[in-house]
């Protein structure tokens, strides 16, 4: 693609992968047959190893177009893999191999990052899948544990691993798997664990100087836009976001005005007072969920407009629920109600990403 920085008046552009990059090229040495050794494989899984190291995503690639419409080759590859959220998913499978003595207290548990720990039950025999959502890669690793319980001695790890997500996705596998068997006495039990992990787009919505109306990056269009198939269609990662309102009406003056959030009746964010209060007041918050299990539409989120008061009851200004849907919003208007009386409306954008393996 050629792009003239002087017409569009475009300076740069940032390029995230979404999948692990494929590199072909060849190695050849004049006067030497590097395959006869099997020498020419191995440079070449080094040297595409060492490219795909470094254009594997989470990362970007800066193009200054600039300098290339100058003839200046100035690309620039950014490594910033602590900004992109992610899914994982860790499926854990005990089945007695030769359990002559059948156990009622195996447990399985998960630790990602400082504060996410999830346990389950799985006694002498099951299947549990954890699944995670990572707003960024500051704690990529990730602990399973299968724990025998004791009430009368110390518990035994049967299993006791770390997993670290990032690597995972470097190396482009959707799914790795852990055998192992754990035996005692004359009893025998197998443990698998599979990972899949799944990096998401990262959000991006941008303003329109020319329009001043905001607009989503594009390659989030190829992502959120697809028909998904009935096994993963309703379960991904919703993010909404409330931009600002407009027009606001009250009886009394709008000072003081916040916003409180709920995600299926219960409250996910309570904002501080709008920094430019009056009929128009900012919020610009967000808040992401991890759905699965049930149709998508029976995700509610409400939105309810206050006003602050110092003397007594603070005033409700205005009200909007609706039903998650996978249909893409970008600063849309949303009405709010009292009794079915407008008061206002409120932008909002909501975007709903697929996983493939929830």
């Amino acid at each position: 693609a050629v792009v003239s920085t002087q017409s569009t008046g475009i300076q740069n552009l940032k390029i995230t992968f979404l999948s692990r990059p494929s590199v072909y090229f060849n190695v050849e040495l004049i006067g030497m047959d590097l395959d006869t050794f099997g020498i020419g494989s191995m440079i070449h899984n080094i040297v595409e190893d060492a490219i795909q190291e470094n254009l594997v995503y989470p990362g970007m690639v800066y193009l200054d177009l600039a300098d290339l419409n100058a003839g200046v080759k100035t690309t620039m590859i950014k490594k910033d893999p602590l900004l992109h959220p992610a899914v994982v998913s860790v499926n854990v499978t005990l089945t007695p191999a030769n359990a002559t003595q059948p156990k009622t207290s195996i447990e399985a548990w998960v630790d990602c990052g400082e504060d996410c720990t999830r346990k389950t039950v799985l006694g002498n025999e099951g299947s549990h899948q954890f699944d995670l959502f990572l707003d960024d890669f500051s704690s990529p690793d990730t602990r399973v544990r299968v724990i025998d319980r004791k009430t009368l001695s110390s518990d035994v790890n049967w299993l006791d691993m770390e997993h670290n997500v990032l690597d995972q996705i470097r190396r482009g596998a959707l799914k790795e798997t852990t055998h192992k068997t754990h035996a005692e006495g004359s009893s025998a039990w197998n443990i698998t664990v599979d990972f899949w992990t799944f990096l998401l787009p990262d959000i991006e919505l941008v303003s329109d100087n020319t329009t001043s109306s905001l607009l989503l990056v594009p390659s989030l269009f190829s992502q959120t836009n697809c028909t998904a198939s009935p096994e993963s269609g309703e379960h991904g990662v919703f993010s909404f976001f409330l931009h600002h309102a407009q027009n606001l009406t009250a009886e009394d003056d709008l000072d003081d005005i916040y916003a409180i959030i709920k995600f299926d009746g219960a409250t996910v964010i309570t904002t501080e007072t709008a920094a430019s209060s009056g009929d128009s007041p900012r919020f610009d918050v967000k808040f992401e969920k991890l759905l699965r299990g049930v149709e998508i539409t029976e995700h509610t989120v409400e939105i309810e407009i206050w006003d602050w008061d110092r003397w007594s009851g603070d005033d409700l200004i205005g009200a909007a629920k609706f039903s998650v849907s996978r249909s893409m919003k970008i600063n849309e208007a949303t009405p709010i109600y009292i009794d079915d009386s407008p008061h206002g409306a409120l932008f909002i954008s909501t975007v709903f990403r697929p996983v493939p393996f929830l």
